[in-house]
């Protein structure tokens, strides 16, 4: 900077807050309907213009265009969903293994005549999740199958050393596209996979037994890939950068890419989420650091499940009564930041 100081840059993702017109706000857009005092004065005092964040022929998704926002080629780099969010699992894999993102779903019926109700199962809780997650892991899983719980309806499913075999080329979309319409065409494509449809079908008949509480019947493999290998971020951008965020795929691109990955108490993605504790967070790097990603998930999830109301609280500000959040950043000294 012009005084000498060094420069320290914030780069905010909303995931997922823009849209389109909707009825119930009056023809606006979630964006235009939130209060946005703060995006209003930057719009008017900064510069705006327009990118591309998922190159052609490549599927939107947060997992393209959160690498090509990072500054990776997601046309050179990119392998599949799964495996970026095992990279922020932190899995050793093998160069022939297949990584599967394996949400726990709700349909009407796992069958041709089925629709996916809900991509994430009522937004699943941890704590319920993980064991079902774990005894389908037990039970379910076929030789060369391993099931990773994670977080909520998030989880993973390793095919060892399958990079030659069917599960490579399985066609299956993301279930968050295709909300209240038929998946039988993706049925048709896991059944054109014997290990894969053996282990679906399980899961679902597991699921479907009397200790299953929950609104998961169905598990849902999809984004699968080759493991993940990312240049060093600092060693490309010579900045020491740090990564906060409650999800997965976020986590995966940072710690794949050598940056600090914050671990922030309360984080969920949600509208839940502890904001004030990822703001502390990434003000505790940048006290050392140099670059902070600043990922915000819950506009994204709203807009997924079709929650308009949702969304607009998701964008406007956060007032919180008497709140303070501390959060861990790995690499600072003591750990803990300050409290907002």
């Amino acid at each position: 900077m012009a005084d000498g100081s060094p420069l320290k840059l914030v780069f905010l993702i909303a995931d997922g807050m823009a849209d389109r017109p909707v009825a119930g706000l009056d023809g606006r857009t979630p964006l235009e309907a939130a209060a946005t005092p703060a995006m209003d004065r930057l719009a008017r005092e900064g510069r705006m213009g327009m990118c591309r964040t998922v190159p052609d022929g490549m599927s939107p998704g947060s997992d393209v265009a959160n690498m090509a926002l990072l500054g990776f080629d997601p046309a050179r780099y990119h392998t599949g969903r799964g495996p970026i969010e095992a990279a922020g699992m932190g899995l050793r894999l093998a160069p022939d293994d297949v990584i599967f993102r394996l949400n726990t779903v709700t349909v009407s019926a796992f069958a041709d005549d089925g629709l996916m109700r809900d991509y994430a199962a009522g937004h699943i809780a941890t704590e319920a999740s993980r064991p079902l997650v774990e005894a389908i892991g037990r039970t379910c899983c076929p030789p060369a199958y391993t099931l990773y719980p994670g977080v909520q309806y998030r989880h993973l499913l390793v095919a060892k050393g399958a990079a030659d075999r069917a599960e490579a080329a399985v066609d299956v979309r993301p279930p968050h596209n295709i909300t209240d319409q038929s998946i039988a065409r993706d049925l048709a494509a896991m059944r054109g996979c014997p290990a894969l449809w053996t282990f679906v079908t399980r899961a679902a008949a597991f699921l479907a037994g009397p200790d299953n509480v929950t609104k998961a019947n169905a598990v849902w493999p999809w984004g699968q890939g080759r493991a993940l290998t990312l240049p060093d971020f600092a060693t490309v951008f010579g900045v020491r950068g740090a990564v906060v965020s409650a999800v997965d795929v976020v986590k995966g691109l940072g710690r794949a890419a050598g940056m600090t990955v914050c671990d922030v108490p309360g984080a969920t993605g949600l509208l839940d989420t502890n904001y004030e504790g990822k703001v502390a967070a990434a003000l505790d790097f940048l006290a050392k650091g140099d670059f902070v990603y600043l990922h915000v998930e819950a506009p994204d999830e709203c807009g997924h499940g079709g929650d308009a109301v949702g969304k607009v609280e998701a964008i406007r500000p956060v007032r919180r009564p008497g709140g303070r959040a501390h959060a861990r950043c790995p690499g600072r000294p003591g750990g803990l930041s300050r409290g907002l």
